[in-house]
């Protein structure tokens, strides 16, 4: 008999599978293991790219409230110059001072409409953030169930790792 037929005492006759289809299987473990291996790595890359889109809004979002600050107290200071405006304009006397308060009023409203651009950049990036994020989450979210079972099957391999317990 030649080597495929022979049998070793005490073992258990193995059944016969061509070698094709063990090296394809072998080939097929490989990828698998090795498309595990990559795993870690693009999970890393996505956190970081979702803490840095995550610092991105929290940074939009202090500058968008400190615009609405700075708008709330112009608009107060408009509100109270236009009050004082309707004062003088009553006061013929005061028409130098009119003049000064209202001077002081454009000069108010100008720098609003000076920042407006920002704030409608702000909006801009403040919504690519956040199609950004949900086109992120959207994306990763898909690979969490594959990554478990490749995980289990990894650990199943010999020579994997260990098995944790749950």
């Amino acid at each position: 008999m030649g080597v495929e037929g022979t049998v070793q005492a005490g073992m258990a006759p193995l059944p016969l599978i061509p070698l094709q289809l063990v090296l394809r299987a072998l080939d097929d473990l490989h990828v698998i293991a090795r498309a595990a291996a990559e795993l870690p790595d693009v999970e890393a890359r996505l956190t970081e790219r979702v803490d840095a889109l995550e610092d991105r809004a929290s940074e939009a979002v202090e500058r968008l409230d400190a615009v609405q600050d700075t708008a709330a107290g112009a608009t107060a200071a408009a509100q109270a110059l236009q009050r004082r405006a309707a004062e003088a304009v009553d006061v013929a006397s005061g028409l130098d001072t009119l003049d000064d308060r209202l001077s002081r009023l454009l000069q108010v409203a100008e720098r609003i409409e000076d920042g407006l651009p920002l704030v409608e950049q702000l909006q801009t990036t403040v919504t690519d953030l956040s199609r950004a994020t949900t086109t992120l989450a959207a994306a990763v979210e898909p690979l969490q169930p594959a990554s478990e079972r490749l995980g289990r099957i990894v650990e199943r391999l010999p020579g994997g790792a260990p098995r944790r317990s749950h």
